[in-house]
C-alpha cells in the first residue's frame, strides 16, 4: 500500500519498493499497478508512457503529441513534437540538444524543408534546405549557396561569402580569391 500510495503521489519508488509491492494491484480509483510485463496484441494507451531506468528517460506524451527522451540530469535532449504555423500549416520536428555539463553545446534541428544545426558555444550554424546551403559565424554569413531564378525563369545557383580565402599558398583543392579577385581553385 505504502508504495502504490508514493506511485499515486508522483514519487518514484526504490527497486526494493517495486519488489515488496504485490504483482499487480488494482485501487478503487481505477488505477492499476503491474509489477512484470505487458504481452498484447494491440491496445491503446491514451496517456503519458514513461520509461526510465538510471535517470536516463523517454516521455511519450499526448497533452503536446510529443516523445521527449531526458539525460540522467534530466535535461532534454530530443523533442520529436507537431508545430502548426500561422498559415495552417503543420508539420513534426526534431530537435536534438548536446550538453557538455549542464551546458546546451551543440543542436540540431530537421523538419520537411530544413535542417539546421548550431554549436551554442562558438557561435556557429549551419543551414540546409531544398534551395540554399549556408553557413554563419552568428555575426553573418561565411558562406552561402542559394538556388535563384534568373529574369528568363532559369534557375542557378549563387556563391557567396563575407570572408574568402586570399591566401594563395593554400592547401591542394582548397579554393581561394587572387590578387584580381578571381575565385581559383589550388591544384
Amino acid at each position: 500500500i505504502a508504495t502504490v500510495q508514493k506511485i499515486l503521489n508522483g514519487e518514484d519508488p526504490t527497486d526494493d519498493e517495486w519488489k515488496s509491492m504485490a504483482k499487480f494491484v488494482a485501487t478503487h480509483g481505477g488505477d492499476i499497478f503491474l509489477r512484470g510485463y505487458i504481452y498484447a496484441l494491440g491496445g491503446i494507451f491514451r496517456g503519458r508512457v514513461e520509461t526510465r531506468i538510471n535517470g536516463n528517460r523517454i516521455v511519450i506524451d499526448p497533452s503536446d503529441s510529443s516523445l521527449k527522451m531526458y539525460n540522467n540530469d534530466d535535461k532534454l535532449c530530443l523533442n520529436l513534437s507537431f508545430s502548426e504555423m500561422d498559415n495552417g500549416r503543420i508539420f513534426a520536428g526534431l530537435n536534438i540538444v548536446e550538453y557538455e555539463g549542464d551546458t546546451p553545446f551543440y543542436t540540431a534541428s530537421v523538419s520537411g524543408r530544413l535542417i539546421s544545426f548550431s554549436n551554442l558555444i562558438d557561435g556557429y550554424s549551419g543551414f540546409i534546405g531544398p534551395d540554399r546551403l549556408t553557413f554563419s559565424n552568428g555575426r553573418e554569413d561565411i558562406l552561402n549557396m542559394s538556388v535563384l531564378t534568373n529574369s528568363e525563369g532559369k534557375k542557378y545557383i549563387d556563391i557567396s561569402s563575407s570572408s574568402w580565402n586570399k591566401n594563395e599558398e593554400t592547401s591542394a583543392g582548397s579554393m581561394y580569391v587572387d590578387q584580381n579577385g578571381f575565385v581559383k581553385v589550388k591544384q
